[in-house]
């Protein structure tokens, strides 16, 4: 399978928001699984103040094993 390519924003209190996939690994079910893995792991640690931000955009790659 090739790799799954999830994007989130993660704002300032550590809520989760906007999980896309923004590239298929081809594998419909793999592709919900990796999405899934995201959407389990919430809500993160709030941002620290020093990001000067308050959300956070992140792509995470998600390599299926064989």
């Amino acid at each position: 399978s090739q790799p799954i390519a999830v994007t989130m924003t993660i704002t300032e209190t550590g809520a989760l928001e906007d999980v896309r996939v923004v590239e298929s690994g081809g594998v419909p079910l793999l592709d919900s699984a990796a999405q899934r893995a995201v959407y389990s792991a919430a809500p993160f640690t709030p941002l620290p103040m020093s990001y000067g931000t308050n959300r956070l955009t992140i792509r995470a790659v998600f390599r299926p094993g064989t």
